[in-house]
């Protein structure tokens, strides 16, 4: 007979890869979630910027496993640098594990020369881990003589439903008005995320960099016209992963092209489209596997961003000698 705990191992294990294999979840629109991608972000912009997005991953299995992220950051001179606040809401199988996170960022920037600037973050998060205990069904759950479910928590289940943990990271940024590089770091600590008091499972380290470059058209006179081909490295334990492509602008409207493969195997070609006017940024995106998961029906993704950079108010400080643009992809 196989043993009790060995059943509630696999049932987690099956609930979901990316917990299973302790993988923070990605966004396809990193660039739209920037201080999810990199914590140096925060406050690249001289006025406040809010985001949210929202991903339905595999969507053929209805809402088995959802993202949602918002940010709030700012520069403010008199700290040179940025602040951030991200929040973070993760939904595996139907809410079976769910995954809430707030985080507190600060970033210094550095203006090396009025071409060149460096930001550097550090990141300060609280997350609390949590299983529906009503949704899992064990051995002494069942009725051996006629299979009606006993209701009650199992004598196997893990003696924490709850668990909450602190958590640390940072990252460095390299940006001219048109190019950026970055680089960072999250769960240096390595908090344990296991639900059983006497078992260490330690959050494997999560590193990432990203790189891209902004072309804009000089002979376009009325209308913008953009091209931005950057990519996304990610790295937390076996898992890695790559984002590529690019972005192409006209006027008020973008869409873009990339490819995402995880090395072992390619993943997905994401297809993305929006809208972009003065503060405001819409993006949608949907993932097309080409992997076995072609029948999960792809994932999607939503994006909103009011960026008040862009607001007449504060375009008189763009010239100042403490504050230098970013690309305008983020």
């Amino acid at each position: 007979m196989v043993p009790r705990k060995a059943i509630l191992i696999f049932i987690f294990c099956c609930i979901g890869a990316r917990w299973a294999s302790g993988q923070d979840p990605e966004f396809s629109q990193f660039f739209n979630s920037p201080l999810y991608t990199n914590p140096a972000f925060a406050g690249v912009g001289e006025g406040p910027r809010f985001t949210a997005i929202y991903r339905n991953q595999w969507a053929g299995l209805g809402t088995a496993y959802t993202t949602f992220a918002a940010s709030y950051d700012q520069n403010f001179e008199v700290l040179n640098g940025g602040i951030g606040l991200l929040l973070s809401s993760d939904r595996q199988a139907d809410g079976l594990l769910t995954s809430n996170s707030i985080s507190g960022i600060y970033s210094y920037q550095l203006n090396v020369s009025r071409d060149f600037g460096l930001k550097a973050a550090a990141q300060v998060c609280f997350a609390q881990k949590r299983i529906d205990a009503a949704q899992l069904i064990f051995s002494d759950n069942i009725n051996p003589d006629n299979g009606i479910i006993i209701p009650g928590i199992s004598v196997d289940f893990p003696d924490k439903q709850t668990k909450g943990m602190f958590d640390v990271g940072g990252g460095v940024l390299f940006f001219t008005r048109n190019f950026y590089a970055g680089i960072s770091v999250k769960h240096v600590t390595s908090p344990n995320e296991s639900f059983i008091s006497s078992q260490t499972s330690p959050l494997p380290l999560r590193l990432s960099g990203n790189i891209g470059i902004e072309l804009h058209s000089k002979k376009a006179a009325n209308t913008a016209i953009y091209f931005s081909p950057n990519m996304l490295f990610v790295q937390q334990a076996a898992f890695k992963q790559l984002n590529a492509g690019a972005i192409l602008g006209i006027g008020v409207f973008y869409g873009g092209l990339y490819f995402r493969s995880a090395f072992q195997n390619n993943d997905a070609f994401i297809l993305m489209g929006g809208l972009q006017r003065g503060i405001f940024k819409f993006g949608y995106s949907f993932d097309a596997p080409v992997s076995d998961l072609q029948s999960s029906g792809g994932t999607h993704e939503l994006s909103l961003v009011f960026n008040f950079h862009d607001s007449e108010k504060i375009q008189h400080k763009r010239n100042t000698k403490r504050f230098m643009d970013c690309p305008e992809i983020f």
